[in-house]
């Protein structure tokens, strides 16, 4: 993985880590995060203009599907790169 991309990968996650963390203080209210791109770290591919369902501090759905829920929040990536589930800002990725 080269150092640019893996700079554009641990900036986007900070990015769009930020308004997430401070908008779970309900976490009975989802958050969708539209307009993402998703490192898929099971089968090692990018999966692009995904939508991202947060429910309760956990994520419900990754799907490149519209979704729509009740009362929650929408957050849009901007076109971002997130990597669900890495929590080290300098991680070594096989």
């Amino acid at each position: 993985m080269t150092s640019m991309f893996r700079s554009g990968v641990v900036a986007s996650v900070l990015v769009l880590a930020a308004p997430v963390a401070g908008a779970q203080d309900d976490p009975a209210s989802p958050i969708v995060i539209t307009n993402v791109n998703v490192i898929d770290g099971l089968n090692e591919v990018l999966i692009e203009d995904t939508n991202v369902v947060i429910e309760g501090n956990l994520i419900a759905q990754i799907t490149t599907e519209d979704v729509a829920v009740a009362s929650g929040q929408v957050i849009d990536g901007g076109g971002l790169t997130m990597d669900p589930g890495l929590a080290d800002a300098h991680p070594h990725r096989n």
